[in-house]
């Protein structure tokens, strides 16, 4: 277990989707905000890893989502960096609302990126000590990888815009779960809540590619609908696979 950290968030209008809920993607950017604002209190945020050739860069994300919060609610996010490996790191999340009730809980698993390799590098010591973790993990945390799309049913493609570019050169973590929500039928969207997503990215891709993002659709027997998404460059390379779980509304 490493250093707690909880910050407050306020439900935007900009967070909400067409059923005045809070998107999942307004979720993924709180995870990555708190975790920047802990690392930031800690000093080792992105100025002072930038100095070094160093980022943190998201690998993979599991994500559960009880209820969604609403317009004007207030809630608060609880995220341990519970442990690194080699060049692995690893965060907890609890999402709690206004009653102390846990809404949500997520999972991620960081590399720590040398800038001008462009590669995976050890996590120095230093970092260990910044968030509060004493030596390296001895059991991975259970993060749940996606299953491959086997077959294609939907797909569309999409510009990189440079609006979809983060600070370290490539597409926020956010945009490609947009591009996987984008090709879901309409009646899915419209009468089925998400319930669960795990996310694996596994390559990056910059400003003025292509992306194809395509989809199957299964029916699971306990009512839940499981959507097996995958996201390719403009030369045909897997960058990003996601699972999806819908819960009717």
């Amino acid at each position: 277990m490493g250093r707690v950290f909880e910050k407050q968030y306020e439900i935007n209008y900009y967070n909400l989707d067409n059923s005045l809920k809070c998107k999942i993607t307004s979720i993924l950017d709180f995870f990555c905000d708190i975790g920047m604002q802990q690392s930031e209190e800690l000093g080792v945020g992105v100025d002072s890893l930038t100095g070094r050739n160093l980022t943190w860069v998201f690998y993979k994300y599991n994500i559960n989502m009880k209820r969604y919060p609403r317009y004007g609610e207030k809630i608060r996010i609880i995220t341990d960096p519970i442990g690194f490996k080699k060049f692995y790191a690893f965060r907890d999340y609890t999402i709690l609302d206004e009653g102390n009730k846990v809404i949500g809980e997520g999972k991620s698993l960081f590399f720590l990126i040398d800038l001008a390799k462009r590669r995976p590098t050890r996590i120095p010591r230093d970092l260990y000590e910044a968030y509060g973790c004493a030596d390296e993990i001895k059991d991975n945390p259970t993060i749940v990888d996606p299953e491959k799309l086997e077959e294609e049913q939907y797909f569309r493609e999409f510009y990189v815009r440079r609006s979809d570019i983060d600070s370290n050169k490539h597409v926020n973590n956010t945009k490609y779960v947009e591009w996987a929500l984008e090709v879901i039928p309409d009646e899915i969207v419209d009468e089925y809540e998400l319930d669960n997503i795990s996310i694996v990215y596994s390559k990056e891709i910059t400003y003025g590619h292509m992306v194809k993002t395509k989809c199957s659709v299964h029916n699971e027997d306990n009512g839940i609908i499981k959507i097996r998404h995958l996201i390719q460059d403009d030369v045909g390379r897997d960058i990003t696979l996601i699972n999806t779980f819908w819960r009717k509304n």
